[in-house]
């Protein structure tokens, strides 16, 4: 591999594959220093629309200059392709850092920060990445962040030409907005969404919406609602886990509206403190305290009715004949006296003394009548007769049949060739056949794969919805 050679550039080693190219570790002997060459797939050369958004992705991140971000030095073409040359960087991928280690919130506030930061500034710039991702988010030995591969960027601007092709979907469709996957219009916003759930994956381990095919991820991504992530992961505070749903919202008007205000409040989210009302101890002390009040309040209502009514008249005269527990007898005696015929309607008739009934004196001339069992009213005889129902006419009802109409086509022919023939084609998985080859599939979004022997395998995400044939060609690059 030393001895391949891209303009100036002396390819050492590949780094990665992607979408769209290979990215090779090389070395630039202009200036002497090691730099990331991404360069395009020779099948994908083919598609002007293609070679105009790589053109246009060397374009777009070589106006951006900031420390989040990967610095572009150069583009150029050769071997019937195209190459960008970036910066190297010395570090590792988030995705491959995320199934080795565990991150503090710290960590994870940190690393959320910096991304937003770097996010903000491109947007600045009318520039939206539109594929943020654990993978394109390197992490350097010294703990900072570069945000990598806006391969897919759209330049927003006064004329704002749309890149994308018909029936293809660009980015990851894990960490992409509802509004990408329905083919909307996107904006900052997606990439604050996308980041969202990376945030989520870093606290949780896990992705906020799965599905075993591309059909079922995208309705969990616009219909369902994951599980917080403090929820399933308690150590995380509350702020940082409100925080992360707020990105996830389904409207970009619910979410972050730029990434300074998301970096802004993630810094805070390490710091503030829970409101009284949300403190379960205060809300007892406050309960308790409530009741310990009123429990009081009604304690010295009772005594005061006690006192008003028990305490004797000091106006009486006393004999001096009477002793002191006479004297009290007597006070006790009027005041009751007194309580009954002032407040006779509020004592209850329980507690009143029982009134003694008069007995009756025998009268000797009272003769009991005997009581009659004949009824006072003879009981009428009601005689009832058999009511026989009219027989109501059958109505005749008239059966129209109709032809049904033509059901309109709502399936499309997918029509495959590659180069070299003899590919197997798999539509989200599933193996159809070898290539040349023709599948019907009904409208809809589909993952299709060509997987030949000594050849690279080649995989694309299409949206089926136009009937008659589609076709789609594909030139495989050979291995060696």
């Amino acid at each position: 591999m030393s001895d391949m050679q891209y303009g100036r550039y002396q390819i050492v080693s590949e780094l990665g594959k992607g979408a769209m190219g290979i990215v090779y570790q090389a070395h630039d002997p202009q200036i002497d220093r090691m730099v990331a060459l991404k360069v395009l797939r020779q099948d994908r050369v083919v598609d002007k629309e293609f070679v105009r958004r790589f053109v246009a992705e060397a374009r777009a991140i070589g106006r951006l200059s900031h420390p989040n971000i990967v610095t572009v030095f150069d583009v150029g073409e050769d071997h019937g392709t195209i190459y960008i040359a970036m910066e190297f960087l010395e570090g590792r991928s988030l995705d491959t850092l995320i199934g080795e280690q565990t991150f503090s919130s710290e960590k994870v506030v940190d690393l959320g920060v910096q991304v937003a930061e770097a996010l903000d500034y491109a947007h600045r710039q009318g520039i939206i990445h539109r594929d943020i991702k654990p993978g394109n988010i390197i992490i350097t030995p010294q703990g900072h962040v570069k945000v990598t591969d806006f391969g897919i960027a759209r330049i927003e601007g006064a004329s704002g030409h749309q890149m994308t092709q018909m029936g293809e979907i660009l980015g990851t469709p894990i960490y992409m907005p509802p509004e990408q996957v329905a083919g909307q219009p996107v904006d900052g916003r997606s990439d604050i969404y996308g980041l969202g759930v990376v945030l989520y994956e870093l606290t949780t381990g896990k992705r906020p919406f799965t599905g075993n095919n591309l059909t079922a991820l995208f309705n969990a991504i616009g219909k369902e609602t994951p599980a917080t992530p403090s929820r399933l992961n308690p150590q995380i505070p509350s702020t940082l886990s409100r925080l992360i749903m707020k990105c996830l919202s389904k409207s970009p008007g619910e979410r972050f509206q730029n990434g300074q205000s998301l970096s802004e409040t993630l810094r805070g989210c390490l710091t503030a403190k829970p409101s009284p009302a949300e403190s379960p101890i205060q809300v007892h002390k406050k309960r308790r305290t409530g009741t310990y009040a009123l429990a009081g309040l009604a304690i010295l209502v009772v005594a005061g009715i006690l006192a008003f009514f028990l305490i004797p008249d000091r106006e009486s005269p006393k004999d001096p004949r009477i002793t002191n527990a006479q004297t009290k007898a007597v006070e006790t005696l009027k005041s009751t006296d007194k309580i009954k015929k002032e407040h006779s309607e509020y004592i209850s008739p329980k507690t009143m003394p029982p009134t003694p009934e008069p007995v009756a004196k025998p009268n000797t001339r009272s003769v009991e009548k005997p009581i009659s069992t004949e009824p006072k009213h003879s009981p009428k005889t009601v005689t009832t007769f058999p009511v026989t129902p009219e027989k109501k006419p059958k109505k005749t009802v008239a059966v129209v049949t109709r032809e049904p109409a033509p059901k309109k086509p709502n399936r499309s022919i997918l029509d495959v060739q590659s180069a070299p023939p003899g590919a197997g084609f798999y539509v989200n998985g599933k193996y159809k056949g070898t290539t040349p080859i023709k599948v019907k599939l009904p409208y809809g979004k589909y993952e299709v794969r060509l997987q030949h022997e000594k050849y690279f395998g080649w995989e694309a995400q299409l949206n089926l919805d136009k009937p008659g044939e589609i076709p789609l060609r594909i030139r495989l690059i050979p291995e060696e």
